[in-house]
């Protein structure tokens, strides 16, 4: 089981087939509540969702899953169809490529 580390604290990271064709990787703390993660298509690697719990965000756990995400599926990538919070999210990535 893979983790990572944030604010001083080690979470682990659950890796699932969520639904038919679709794969996830979660973080999850205490009592088992999910505070981030990242779910894409199997075959085309187009990721579907992220979720980062909001009291977690802006401090690059969506970013760090999004490169674990990677070492399971190298095809993993953004869609084309994102919500205004994904687009700056990708803006920010493509930044920081630059």
């Amino acid at each position: 089981m893979d983790a990572l580390s944030f604010d001083g604290k080690i979470y682990p990271v659950k890796f699932q087939l969520s639904s038919p064709g679709r794969k996830s990787l979660g973080i999850y703390g205490n009592h088992d509540l999910r505070v981030a993660s990242i779910s894409w298509q199997e075959f085309t690697g187009e990721i579907k969702h992220v979720y980062t719990s909001p009291e977690l965000r802006r401090r690059g756990i969506a970013t760090a899953l999004l490169q674990l995400a990677k070492t399971y599926e190298p095809k993993v990538h953004h869609s084309a169809t994102r919500t205004l919070d994904a687009d700056a999210w990708v803006k920010v990535l493509e930044r920081k490529k630059a």
